[in-house]
């Protein structure tokens, strides 16, 4: 029979389960809008292919919006593992628990080792968040682009990581 304190530990971590899924939806979300905006496809858009491109980026999954990113820009070695284990750990979280190791909750240790999975998942959800924004931001320089935002985002970002993307990505040779 499981006490009561247990039964609170489940539906906490159940909670932060729910919080971890939206979090990596929500880095999903910029990717998807990197390679809408700043990471295109081509030089420019016009209203129809901005059109196209929405559909065609809305229907990708995020291990296909990766491998689009890798087409159409040179990733640090760094950046390419932290998103193959964001991929990777997400896919668990969304399709198979029992990837986890050690993960068990009825016990103790196996709640512990889904919180520390879920935690590390959303520590990378984080970083990838921040990359992404910082890169948002280079563009939204180059063009001069200014929203009432941009102070949040670099506040967000964090004065460290301002311009991180610089050193993570590079234009990809012509093929």
């Amino acid at each position: 029979m499981e006490t009561s304190d247990e039964i609170d530990q489940q539906r906490d971590l159940f909670a932060l389960m729910g919080m971890t899924l939206i979090h990596i939806q929500f880095t999903e979300s910029i990717i998807n809008h990197t390679l809408l905006l700043v990471i295109q496809d081509g030089d420019s858009l016009d209203l129809e292919a901005w059109e196209k491109q929405i559909r065609f980026l809305d229907r990708k999954t995020l291990g296909h919006m990766i491998n689009i990113l890798k087409k159409r820009a040179g990733l640090h070695e760094g950046l390419e593992e932290l998103l193959a284990a964001f991929l990777r750990d997400r896919n668990t979280l969304a399709h198979d628990l029992d990837r986890v190791d050690g993960y068990e909750l009825h016990t103790k240790q196996g709640r512990a080792a889904m919180n520390a999975f879920l935690r590390e998942l959303f520590d990378n959800a984080t970083r990838l968040q921040k990359i992404f924004c910082d890169i948002g931001v280079s563009w939204q320089e180059q063009v001069g682009f200014v929203t009432p935002f941009d102070q949040d985002v670099r506040d967000f970002i964090g004065e460290d990581n301002l311009r991180i993307s610089d050193l993570l990505f590079h234009e990809k040779e012509a093929q």
